[in-house]
């Protein structure tokens, strides 16, 4: 049976993406979505957090906790908006997946 319990670090997380999605999301996904226009200064903004760098720079963390901290943070924002959830955390999750497949290496 998996444990699905967030560990002190995890929930620490998440208390700050959703703080995050509720003042930074929340307040114009609606405009975004009448308007079809695409809230790109948000990327900046959720990058100046540090988190898409720490998922990236995750040097001594094995994948798998690197990989759920990602999904925690998708599920924060994706329940403000799940456009710019995608939007913000697509490029992280890829890049990290890329970067660990080019570390190991390749298999004959």
């Amino acid at each position: 049976m998996f444990d699905f319990a967030c560990t002190s670090e995890q929930a620490a997380l998440r208390a700050v993406v959703r703080e995050f999605a509720a003042t930074q999301i929340e307040p114009v996904a609606l405009d975004h979505d009448r308007d079809a226009t695409v809230p790109l200064d948000l990327v900046g903004k959720f990058a100046a957090t540090g988190l898409p760098a720490r998922w990236l720079k995750a040097e001594g963390r094995d994948g798998p906790a690197v990989v759920t901290e990602i999904a925690i943070a998708a599920e924060e924002l994706g329940y403000a908006c799940a456009a710019t959830a995608s939007l913000i955390m697509l490029p992280a999750l890829f890049n990290r997946v890329a970067l660990a497949g080019l570390a190991e290496p390749a298999r004959s």
